[in-house]
């Protein structure tokens, strides 16, 4: 009896082990829901999904939000500000713009936006660190998307990495007739203000 149990307890170990090398022991890629509705007033930018992939080659980070063909499109912001060090206080990196202008990447250390090391700049001019960036903007299948191609120097080759993503819509601009200003501009944060989402790790 005794023998019959070692053998049971030894074969589900084996069982169990096979499970756990199965099973991979990270997640290279998360996505993450946002509320949908939460902005005050016409949501244009109301984000509603979140997807950070942390792979040996590349950081990307994109974000959904309701497809539209405004021609500019609406007046406001968009930041997505990227956190690569658990050490150091505040993200390390910041992709912005203004709607619908050239977009800019910036180092950030302990809060601050180092603009003389900017990576890539409104008006287009980029450097070694530039090179390394792929910007995909396309409001009328709804998302935007940072693409940051591992480099020594530039992004690095952070173990995990996590996000903020942020929009701010100050009007619209129609196709046809006057631009409309909003009395108040219309928000939203993912995770919220002053959250990041969970660690992505490679």
């Amino acid at each position: 009896m005794h023998r019959t149990r070692i053998r049971s307890a030894a074969a589900i170990l084996v069982a169990l082990g096979l499970v756990l090398t199965a099973s991979p022991s990270v997640a290279d890629s998360r996505t993450f829901k946002d509320p949908i509705g939460d902005t005050r007033a016409n949501g244009l930018l109301d984000i509603s999904r979140v997807t950070v992939k942390n792979t040996k080659k590349y950081v990307s980070v994109k974000f959904t939000f309701p497809a539209n063909n405004f021609v500019p499109g609406p007046d406001g912001y968009l930041e997505v500000l990227l956190d690569t060090d658990a050490k150091a206080r505040g993200p390390e990196l910041s992709w912005s713009a203004p709607l619908f202008s050239e977009f800019s990447i910036v180092p950030v250390r302990r809060g601050k936006k180092l603009f003389k090391k900017e990576w890539l700049r409104m008006d287009g001019t980029q450097t070694r660190c530039g090179r390394t960036v792929r910007i995909d903007w396309n409001p009328p299948k709804g998302y935007g998307r940072l693409k940051l191609f591992k480099k020594a120097g530039c992004v690095g080759s952070p173990s995990r990495v996590r996000v903020q993503v942020r929009t701010v819509v100050t009007g619209e601009r129609p196709t046809y007739g006057s631009p409309v200003r909003y009395s108040r501009p219309e928000r939203d944060f993912f995770p919220s203000a002053s959250r990041y989402s969970a660690w992505v790790r490679r």
